[in-house]
């Protein structure tokens, strides 16, 4: 699901999340202001854009051109750098992932 696509397209300064609903877009304390479906159908949240500026921006931009968000939640995303993972097991350092 292309989640980071979708957060880079509409320039989404809030946290971006993936769960069972779909991708969610909201903050630390709720989750799910502007849901968007797997099939690309964005919904707002029980609590509404209304309030914040940037919320609106996103619906009214995804709304407006549905195909496009359609296209962005089909793309694959892909990640420019990678990040060395190292695990401990009390003092013996494993494998890196």
């Amino acid at each position: 699901m292309g989640w980071k696509a979708v957060k880079d397209y509409y320039k989404i300064g809030h946290i971006v999340q993936v769960t069972p609903k779909g991708i969610c877009i909201g903050s630390g304390y709720i989750n799910d202001l502007i849901v968007i479906s797997p099939d690309g159908e964005v919904h707002e949240g029980e609590l509404g854009v209304s309030g914040n500026a940037d919320l609106a921006r996103y619906y009214a931009e995804m709304t407006d051109d549905k195909p496009k968000l359609r296209e962005l939640v089909a793309a694959q995303d892909s990640f420019a750098a990678s990040i060395p993972v190292y695990t401990f097991h009390g003092s013996d350092r494993l494998a890196r992932k």
